[in-house]
This record gives structure tokens, C-alpha cells and sequence, in this order.
């Protein structure tokens, strides 16, 4: 590795590329930090295969999930049948994503954020740019979650894995929010 965090995007929802846009713009904008960000859309089962195999520190995935696997231009795939991923962490940003981020945890990812239920293309895209945000701020996957979800009664949205886990470190030596009143 050249020493950059390596993030990828993949977009495989037309009707979501506005939050693909807004997330490859957040990522990486801290001025401090050697960011490569790559943004891939409408993939194919083999080129999503790729993207799972590769090594990443990072993918936000923006799509579609069942329980049959990630859906794709030309069909599905299972993480179950791509052996090991090169993927360290993971937000499927896509309804009923947890049997699938399970699997990526099994084959090899350190953590990764998934959903429990059917989502709203409006949650899907409000919780996508208040992650990346965070994520980028240096919050870990648990404490991202816990902060874009205030003010909601309930969050579709949990960390599998490590939930400590960060894609970068805090420009202080901890991640902090706070509530004015």
C-alpha cells in the first residue's frame, strides 16, 4: 500500500447517485489525510466480485441487498461464494443488508455497517452523507451510528464486527459531538 486510505463507492442504484456524489466529497476532504477514493457504478456480478476480493480499507456500498445477495446489472451475488474479501470495513447502505455484511465478516472484514429492515431511498441517503461525515471525522462504526441516528426513534442501522472500528483517527485524540441546547 502506497500509505493513502484506500475508500471505494459503489453505486449500484440509479436512483441514488446523488448520494454517491455527495459521499465521494466528503471522503478524504480532511486536508491532513492521503485519501484515494474510487467510485464505481452500476457493476456487474464479476466486477462486484472484484471489488469484494480487493483490498480495501473501505467500501460504501449504495444499492440494493436481499437475501440472495447484492443485486447487480446482470444478477446477484452472494458474499457467502466470494471466499475471502480484501474489504477491512463495510457500510451496505441497502435494505435488509445484515445477512450479507455478516457474511463479509466471516470472510474476512474487520466490521462493517449494515441495516436490519427495508429502508427509504430518504433514510438511505440521509444516513449515507451523515456516516461518511462522521466516518471521515474519525468517529468509530458504533458512535456514527449512535450520532446520525439522534432524533430518531428507532435506527434500521447497526455495526456488525468490530464496532470500535475507525477509518481514520480524530484530529484531536478522540472523536467528540456535542448537543447545544
Amino acid at each position: 500500500s502506497d500509505g493513502n486510505i484506500d475508500i471505494t463507492v459503489v453505486v449500484n442504484d440509479v436512483g441514488m447517485t446523488e448520494e454517491g456524489r455527495d459521499v465521494n466529497e466528503v471522503y478524504g476532504s480532511r486536508e491532513n489525510l492521503p485519501f484515494d477514493v474510487t467510485v464505481l457504478e452500476q457493476l456487474t456480478t464479476r466486477e462486484l466480485r472484484e471489488v469484494l476480493r480487493t483490498e480495501t480499507d473501505f467500501l460504501h456500498y449504495i444499492g440494493h441487498v436481499d437475501g440472495y445477495g447484492f443485486e447487480c446489472s446482470d444478477g446477484k451475488v452472494d458474499a457467502e461464494h466470494i471466499g475471502e474479501t480484501g474489504v477491512d470495513a463495510f457500510f451496505l447502505n441497502a435494505c435488509d443488508s445484515y445477512q450479507q455484511g455478516k457474511r463479509l465478516v466471516e470472510a474476512g472484514a474487520i466490521a462493517g455497517v449494515v441495516t436490519l429492515t427495508p429502508i427509504s431511498n430518504e433514510e438511505a441517503e440521509e444516513m449515507g452523507k451523515k456516516l461518511a461525515r462522521l466516518l471521515n471525522l474519525g468517529f468509530p462504526l458504533y458512535a456514527a451510528i449512535s450520532v446520525a441516528s439522534v432524533g430518531r426513534e428507532y435506527s434500521n442501522y447497526i455495526a456488525i464486527g468490530d464496532s470500535g472500528f475507525n477509518i481514520v483517527q480524530p484530529d484531536a485524540s478522540i472523536a467528540a459531538c456535542a448537543r447545544l441546547r
